[in-house]
């Protein structure tokens, strides 16, 4: 018996629906998982770091009975001075290695914005576990005498002692400029730098000083391998980068001034630069007061051979970019970042930018509009937020895309007429929000506004991407 051809349509629809649910489904399941292990991966690496830390005090415990004790007020001071010294070199150490930018330890932390939040997170604990380690030591006196504790404390009463007394001196110093003083960036890098000398004076004291460490082998062992981590980190990053980073060579083409922004082209003087659009690198111009390393959004296509910089003048570095001439050599280092829709499975995106905050999304829609077919999405919508219509300097090529890419909506914001972008406004554009993914740049207080209404209205808060990247 055959089947009639109205019989056979319905069957083939019937089909398509199930394949399409079970595809939606699919999708579903993997973004979850996605966030699930992004999630799992972030925690699992702050809990195997601070098990490192804890590990050399938790073998005293296990394996060393009077190395640790806590019956009495002077035992108990002493042993939590040692777990603070212990724990808080070993997190020293891998704070050098968290700067480092490796591909691999970045994904220690999915990104590399949260893994530099991760670095200042282990910094600032190593600190406090140092900064306690010397006043937990001494308070084992109290029960003796006051003057006692003192003389602990003092300095340069062996070499050992005035090692660590330096080591942490030097430490609290430049972390006090690090938190407190408004420094160029030149200067507080170079600051930050000089942490590296706290930490060297810090692995002699370590090595010098009679304790367990210098008494038993796992330990010297343990401790010694992390302290040359640390090391080689600081050595890699820092002293001898020049010649283990890899960087790419490219000269300035063209330059672009459209009000306060500086839209720099290179052509690479070799193999291009293979990024996706939305990521940043680090960037170095042969250009006096200009050599410092800075990062930058690439905004420009991902398909085109050239690398587009749209910067705005911000400082002192950028504000020379107004001297910037054709020609000019320049090194760059990356890509970094995954603030990219490229790195979603969702088939919906809510683009928000504010000012400058615009350059990644340039970059996306740039991509899209040269090479749609790369492309698998159902709808973007962009909010592009600026003071005043004037400041929106790339919104005509904008919305040329967007007739191109019907799929494509480009929505200007003008707070100086409308006040603060809001998530109402945002929400009442996007009826299936809740399927969408938000990728929002911009300034720091706008991100953490957006994101916080957002959730309030009913956002999952693991549809909601920020671009947090900041060195300082």
């Amino acid at each position: 018996m055959k089947t009639s051809p109205i019989k056979k349509k319905k069957l083939f629809s019937e089909m398509r629906d199930t394949l399409k649910n079970i595809l939606r489904r699919s999708i579903f399941l993997n973004y979850k998982t996605e966030i699930i292990n992004h999630m799992q991966k972030k925690i699992i690496s702050y809990a195997v770091i601070f098990a490192l830390a804890f590990l050399p005090s938790i073998y005293l415990l296990m394996f060393s009975e009077n190395a640790l004790v806590f019956y009495n007020f002077s035992g108990a001071m002493r042993s939590i001075g040692k777990i603070f010294g212990l724990a808080g070199i070993v997190l020293f150490s891998i704070t050098f290695l968290l700067n480092t930018r490796i591909k691999l330890v970045e994904e220690m932390f999915f990104r590399l914005d949260k893994t530099l939040n991760a670095h200042h997170i282990f910094g600032t604990t190593a600190f406090v576990f140092l900064l306690f380690h010397p006043l937990f030591l001494s308070a084992q006196f109290l029960a003796f005498s006051i003057k006692s504790t003192l003389i602990f404390l003092i300095p340069f009463s062996n070499p050992a002692v005035t090692f660590g007394s330096l080591a942490l001196l030097s430490m609290t110093i430049i972390l006090i400029i690090t938190f407190f003083a408004k420094w160029k960036y030149q200067n507080w890098k170079f600051s930050h730098q000089l942490l590296g000398v706290s930490f060297i004076l810090a692995s002699i004291h370590v090595l010098l000083i009679p304790s367990d460490v210098s008494n038993d082998l796992f330990l010297k062992i343990y401790i010694i391998l992390f302290l040359a981590i640390g090391l080689i980190s600081y050595s890699y990053r820092t002293v001898f980068w020049r010649a283990f980073v890899k960087r790419h060579d490219y000269l300035v083409k063209k330059i672009r001034r459209l009000g306060e922004i500086t839209e720099i082209t290179l052509e690479p003087s070799g193999k291009p630069l293979s990024f996706k659009p939305g990521q940043f690198v680090f960037v170095s111009f042969n250009k006096r007061k200009m050599k410092e390393t800075h990062p930058f959004t690439i905004s420009s296509s991902s398909s085109d051979k050239t690398l587009i910089l749209s910067i705005k003048n911000l400082g002192d570095y950028t504000y020379e970019l107004k001297n910037m001439r054709e020609g000019i050599k320049v090194k760059i280092e990356g890509p970094y970042g995954k603030f990219s829709f490229m790195n979603s499975s969702s088939k919906r995106y809510i683009f928000i930018a504010g000012g400058i905050g615009i350059t990644p999304f340039l970059s996306m829609l740039r991509s899209i509009g040269d090479s749609p077919e790369s492309f698998d999405f159902e709808e973007i919508a962009l909010f592009y937020s600026v003071k005043k219509k004037e400041e929106a300097v790339f919104l005509d090529e904008l919305n040329k895309i967007s007739q191109k890419n019907k799929k494509i909506k480009v929505f200007l914001y003008e707070s100086a007429k409308k006040g603060h972008l809001n998530s109402e406004y945002i929400l009442e554009n996007n009826k299936d929000f809740k399927k969408a993914e938000i990728f929002i740049c911009g300034p720091a207080s706008m991100m953490n506004s957006l994101k916080e209404q957002l959730i309030n209205d009913g956002v999952n808060k693991h549809k909601i991407n920020l671009e947090e990247f900041s060195l300082l």
